[in-house]
């Protein structure tokens, strides 16, 4: 999944988009982030647009494995590329009911962190405070 869905994945995709969209905000750019299309995705960019589906369902492929092996409750998705949650949520659903078969429907419940990009920040910070008994 790392390969296919994670930021060097996305900003690759968007780069190789760049010659089938001619216009589009990630055009002005010398050099594109995954921040760059999750931006252009909130304008309502095709491009970036087209990017985001494309990545949820490369997840899609991976977490359908997960899904059937594992059969987990919940997928949380945290960190900075779970802002695009909404811009890719529903190609990775629809990935996921394709492949993951021997599950029930929506078993697997799929949500976005409540603490976006800084969940391991926040985690890193609460296991210093455990591990010094701070929390008590």
């Amino acid at each position: 999944m790392e390969t296919e869905a994670a930021g060097p994945a996305i900003i690759k995709r968007a780069k190789a988009y760049l010659k089938k969209y001619k216009k589009g905000l990630l055009r002005m750019r010398k050099k594109i982030t995954p921040l760059d299309v999750y931006q252009a995705a909130l304008k309502r960019d095709p491009l970036a647009l087209e990017v985001w589906k494309e990545t949820g369902k490369y997840l899609g492929i991976g977490l359908a494995n997960c899904i059937t092996i594992l059969n987990p409750e919940k997928i949380i998705f945290g960190g900075r590329i779970s802002q695009a949650f909404p811009f890719f949520i529903k190609s990775l659903k629809k990935e996921i009911n394709f492949r993951a078969r021997m599950i029930p429907k929506n078993f697997t419940k799929l949500l976005q962190a409540q603490l976006g990009e800084n969940a391991g920040i926040i985690g890193s910070a609460c296991l210093v405070f455990e591990k010094l008994n701070l929390l008590n």
